[in-house]
């Protein structure tokens, strides 16, 4: 979607409004992400134990900064991509994502032990 973003954006200027403006379908496409991401969050929630929840948030908080920065476009005359900001979004939500996954293979590799147990 940010890839086509300068396309959608030129294309409903070149058409003086005719086109269905580019935030229309951003809404849709983020809500279905958000629902996505909102089934992930609950399956570990269950499941993690408490550094993998905890790195499942900060990987949350960081998908919320990205979208926040995507909806901020709409509100940019005209729908622009601001390249400073969309880039820190994207590197604090990869940084992120390399700590969820750091700490979930710590799990997995990791074997249960009588510490844990009484956690639960």
């Amino acid at each position: 979607m940010q890839e086509s973003w300068d396309e959608r954006v030129h294309d409903w200027e070149v058409a003086g409004g005719g086109y269905q403006h580019p935030g229309e379908d951003v809404e849709e496409i983020l809500a279905g992400a958000w629902a996505c991401v909102r089934r992930a969050v609950e399956r570990i929630d269950f499941l993690g134990p408490r550094r993998v929840d905890e790195m499942m948030r900060r990987l949350e908080d960081a998908f919320v900064g990205m979208r926040d920065e995507i909806l901020a476009q709409l509100d940019r005359e005209p729908p622009r991509v601001d390249p400073e900001r969309w880039e820190r979004a994207l590197t604090q939500a990869m940084v992120a994502r390399g700590k969820f996954h750091a700490a979930a293979i710590r799990t997995l590799r990791t074997p249960p032990s009588p510490e844990e147990e009484e956690e639960l």
